[in-house]
């Protein structure tokens, strides 16, 4: 009997935050292949509903694969929504998708599965260069199940606290 399928998710930092940071706003901006437009997508909205529970206002926007028009974009999407900060997503590859099988209680139900890796960048708006915060999301993740979206970003946001961004805003 096939096993059950099981997310497997792991968010890192890259580069850590050591300066107490509390955004009023932020604009996510994800961008990469089409292919990882709902997985960024569901990201970015979960993350979103978490953010305007602690009173984070929240825009997002998805930038596709056009790398040549992205810094002017987002600086002009930045200040359309009048945002102090940007978060960034981006798959570090093409995600590896596949069909999986979960047969429980005799039932059977079809699945797609992505393997990927993202990267994240905080930006403070004073400051785009460099950012403030960066990590990685490595997911294995049914692609469908809105439960695996929810698992990510409570990952995220525990990398928040711990890097003192939005700190206070969120209780243990």
């Amino acid at each position: 009997m096939p096993e059950p399928l099981t997310n497997k998710i792991q968010v890192y930092d890259i580069h850590s935050n050591k300066e107490e940071k509390d955004y009023p706003s932020v604009l996510i901006v994800h961008a990469g292949y089409s292919i990882d437009r709902i997985v960024m997508e569901n990201i970015a909205d979960e993350l979103k509903k978490k953010l305007e529970k602690v009173n984070v206002k929240v825009s997002s926007d998805f930038l596709a694969d056009d790398t040549s028009r992205t810094g002017l974009y987002i600086a002009k999407l930045a200040n359309e929504n009048q945002v102090h900060a940007i978060l960034m997503i981006v798959p570090l590859q093409r995600g590896v998708y596949t069909d999986a099988n979960d047969v429980s209680m005799g039932f059977s139900r079809r699945s797609a599965i992505i393997r990927q890796r993202y990267a994240l960048r905080m930006f403070d708006l004073g400051s785009q260069e460099k950012p403030i915060w960066e990590g990685r999301i490595n997911a294995s993740v049914e692609i469908n199940k809105k439960y695996s979206y929810s698992e990510i970003v409570n990952e995220i946001i525990k990398r928040f606290k711990a890097n003192l961004i939005w700190r206070d805003r969120f209780h243990s």
